[in-house]
């Protein structure tokens, strides 16, 4: 039984035909066409809608950026210095400016500029005589006349306090040196209505005003305008050194034209006076017979009191 099986089994396989292949007969058997894979087809990635963040406000901003310069000031990538700030987009699109623009500029300038430009140079050549008069030294007939010509033709171009002032000083000057009473007395009002002017541009000048008391004191004597142009220097500047003595002395002259504020001034002067130059007090109450009345104040320092005899002692 076993034997017949197996001889049909051999010729089951003896009758098994060899499939054909095309082309040259290899005597091998054919490997199956192998087909390429097909790739599958992926649904693009839905991405999740981006959160928007709302806008930083303007300092926000500012704060922002200023934390990143210090952070790369610390870490030393800007060379120990804050970056250069980005360029203003105003200069960025800035456009030349127009010519016609320059010109009327130019022309501006050249109104205001020029005259006191012009002013300047006329000065020269009369600046050491004006200076020279200021401290008091000696100038004579023929340069003041000059000085005087010369701030008559600015007045025409300038209008400063500081020209009325020298205009002022110079009239008071040539008053000084008139003989005839008349002359002195034109020349007097001349130089008052100048110092008023400089008044008029320059309200809170302590010279000015004290100027003004001298010319009223030397036309009118102790008046009440000469009391009130001395309280409104004092006003404007109740401790200016060069000041101390001459309103002093001029204090002292007016008297009962002056109010009981104004009077109550006069020991702080007298004090002023001996701090800032002792030797210069006792030469101007010798000058205007005021020692009595200085040392009626100095009393109450001794010391003091002693100090300002031994000025007056140098003098005699």
């Amino acid at each position: 039984m076993a034997t017949a099986t197996i001889v049909t089994v051999i010729m089951n396989t003896t009758q098994t035909k060899t499939p054909r292949t095309k082309g040259k007969k290899t005597g091998l058997p054919s490997k199956p066409a192998v087909r390429a894979p097909v790739p599958e087809k992926k649904e693009p990635e839905k991405k999740a809608p981006e959160k928007k963040l709302p806008e930083k406000s303007l300092a926000e901003k500012k704060v922002a950026e200023k934390k990143t310069i210090e952070k790369k000031t610390v870490s030393g990538k800007t060379g120990g210095r804050p970056p250069a700030p980005p360029v203003s987009h105003a200069f960025a699109a800035a456009q030349p400016i127009p010519a016609w623009w320059m010109v009327w500029v130019g022309l501006f300038l050249l109104a205001f500029g020029l005259p006191l430009t012009v002013a300047r140079f006329m000065e020269m050549p009369v600046e050491p005589m004006r200076l020279a008069l200021l401290q008091g030294q000696s100038v004579n007939d023929a340069q003041l006349d000059k000085l005087a010509a010369t701030k008559l033709r600015l007045a025409n171009v300038l209008r400063t306090n500081a020209l009325y002032d020298d205009l002022s000083t110079v009239s008071f000057e040539q008053a000084a040196r008139q003989q005839d009473a008349t002359i002195q007395k034109e020349w007097r009002e001349e130089a008052e209505y100048w110092q008023r002017k400089a008044l008029a541009i320059s309200p809170a000048d302590p010279y000015g005003w004290f100027r003004l008391a001298h010319l009223l004191y030397v036309k009118e004597g102790a008046s009440p305008n000469v009391a009130e142009a001395w309280r409104q220097s004092m006003a404007a500047a109740p401790f200016e050194p060069r000041l101390i003595v001459p309103r002093l002395q001029l204090a002292l002259t007016l008297g009962d034209a002056l109010d009981e504020e104004s009077r109550r001034q006069i020991p702080r002067l007298i004090w002023q006076a001996w701090k800032d130059d002792p030797s210069r007090l006792a030469k101007a109450a010798k000058e205007g017979s005021f020692t009595v009345l200085i040392e009626d104040v100095l009393r109450e320092d001794p010391q003091a009191l002693k100090y300002f005899r031994d000025q007056l002692e140098l003098l005699q």
